[in-house]
């Protein structure tokens, strides 16, 4: 097996014969649970939070939320 180095997390999990960073999962956990992009994107160690947002912010129940109300018709 490979060997994964992050800066947070060396911890790996087997999945399906491949290790599947915990980092990763981490994030989406996070994003799932609705915690800010900007936090988020310090946990993954982002620069800023465009990439956070790139990846994850589909993960987040409420991230769109918004946009998705100000279509609604009644």
């Amino acid at each position: 097996m490979a060997e994964y180095e992050f800066e947070d997390f060396e911890t790996t999990i087997e999945a399906g014969g491949r290790a599947v960073p915990v980092r990763i999962t981490g994030a989406v956990w996070k994003a799932e649970a609705g915690a800010p992009m900007s936090q988020i994107a310090q946990f993954m160690g982002h620069d800023d939070s465009a990439t956070t947002e790139k990846h994850y912010a589909r993960f987040s129940p409420g991230f769109l939320r918004g946009a998705a109300n100000a279509l609604r018709i009644e």
